[in-house]
């Protein structure tokens, strides 16, 4: 895969690569879907909560662990995941990845600090300035999925119900979530706001960097603990 492959829209290169470097191995088939875009200001910060458990945020830490001073790149980026069949043969996404026009990385930083809580069942991706209540939006619009799917952590109950008693009315979505994924626009920030289902009880972030040492992708890591198949 040549550096322009990413902007032609096929993100299987950036997969492998960042399987490559974390040492997994995906042997089932998989899907790629484009998710919308995403919308970073200046200061390029991604937020991935859990809306059902907020007060555990996980901003990407691009200090001195990850070599770097800046943030992600500024500006109207697009989002892809990978979605394989889990032991139930329910679409789940187990990557969530946002290149930056820099092509395929040559190399990969990860900041275990940054990990993200998942309680409920549903991570939601999008810049940080996004609204809460778009989040909540998806929470309540993937509330039959993540009950059929079985995916709320035990004890997360109370916290679930005080979550959807605050989000704003959302006029029910038939068929919301089944392919494991959802995208509702942020009216603050013009960014697709993603929400994914999975199983794994927290999210890992990562960087890669192109040969000239610029930010080139961000990834959103779901395997840990994820049911899949292979």
């Amino acid at each position: 895969m040549n550096d322009n492959d990413l902007n032609d829209g096929d993100p299987r290169g950036l997969f492998a690569s960042y399987l490559d470097a974390a040492g997994l191995r995906r042997e089932q088939p998989f899907t790629a879907f484009r998710a919308g875009e995403t919308v970073l200001r200046g200061d390029g910060m991604l937020f991935p909560a859990d809306p059902a458990h907020p007060a555990a945020p996980a901003y990407l830490d691009l200090g001195a662990e990850l070599h770097a001073t800046v943030g992600l790149p500024p500006g109207r980026h697009p989002v892809w995941l990978r979605v394989e069949p889990n032991a139930q043969g329910d679409p789940q996404v187990v990557l969530a990845v946002v290149p930056f026009g820099h092509g395929t990385p040559v190399r990969w930083a990860t900041n275990a600090r940054t990990a993200c809580p998942i309680r409920s069942g549903l991570l939601c991706l999008g810049p940080v300035e996004a609204d809460p209540r778009t989040r909540l939006r998806l929470l309540a619009l993937a509330r039959p999925e993540i009950h059929r799917r079985g995916l709320p952590e035990p004890g997360v109950g109370a916290l679930f119900d005080k979550a959807l008693a605050a989000a704003p009315d959302t006029a029910a979505a038939p068929g919301a979530f089944r392919k494991g994924w959802q995208v509702l626009p942020d009216p603050a920030t013009g960014a697709d706001l993603v929400g994914v289902l999975t199983r794994a009880r927290v999210g890992r972030q990562a960087i890669g960097r192109a040969t000239d040492g610029s930010i080139a992708s961000y990834v959103l890591d779901l395997t840990a603990g994820s049911d899949a198949r292979g």
